[in-house]
């Protein structure tokens, strides 16, 4: 209980202080950054197995027949699943996130790929939380970007504009990575002439 109690307590500081926060706070592992991942990852699995069940109720049962029904009921059922999925999806992303983010951080002049990883788990609370709600979630994204600007500079003591083009580089940096091999797979099938 006392788990819950610190983190009940991080969200507070991310949230209503995140300059003295991401200032003061010193992540010392990796587990720290899961385990915080691995409880917040339980709203949006709650919230999407329980959308899930929602959305069978707009579904006619003329249309479907009981499909609707199934739906529903593996909305709720599947929620366990969903987490674990979730979590997995999380987790690879603390990790993968942060290489390719410290990668523009590190060409700034940030050292420490745990300061980084600290601050783009942290930054992304509002997200756990929020995100989910329609409408909000675009909203809560530009807040938590806020806050991945501000984490990535307290921690590695780097000036906003350094911080921001850290970020623009590891954008650039991931999307090349992306796009590039699926251009060379398209590119190979001859889907495009």
């Amino acid at each position: 209980m006392e788990f819950l109690n610190e983190i009940a307590d991080v969200i507070k500081q991310v949230i209503l202080n995140p300059m003295e926060f991401f200032e003061k706070h010193k992540t010392k592992d990796w587990t720290e950054l899961i385990k915080i991942t691995a409880v917040l990852t339980i709203i949006p699995a709650i919230a999407t197995g329980i959308g899930l069940s929602a959305l069978s109720s707009f579904i006619p049962t003329s249309t479907l027949g009981n499909l609707n029904k199934f739906i529903g009921s593996v909305g709720i059922i599947t929620i366990p699943i969903i987490y674990i999925l979730f979590l997995i999806i999380n987790i690879a992303g603390i990790f993968i996130g942060a290489a390719l983010l410290h990668i523009g951080v590190y060409l700034m002049g940030g050292r420490e790929i745990m300061k980084t990883a600290m601050a783009q788990v942290y930054s992304s609370i509002p997200n756990y939380l929020l995100s989910w709600i329609p409408f909000v979630g675009f909203i809560v994204s530009i807040w938590s970007s806020i806050l991945l600007i501000i984490g990535i500079s307290k921690q590695h003591k780097l000036s906003y504009g350094k911080t921001i083009l850290a970020l623009i580089i590891s954008t650039i940096i991931t999307l090349v990575i992306v796009i590039l091999p699926i251009s060379l797979l398209i590119l190979a099938l001859g889907i495009v002439t």
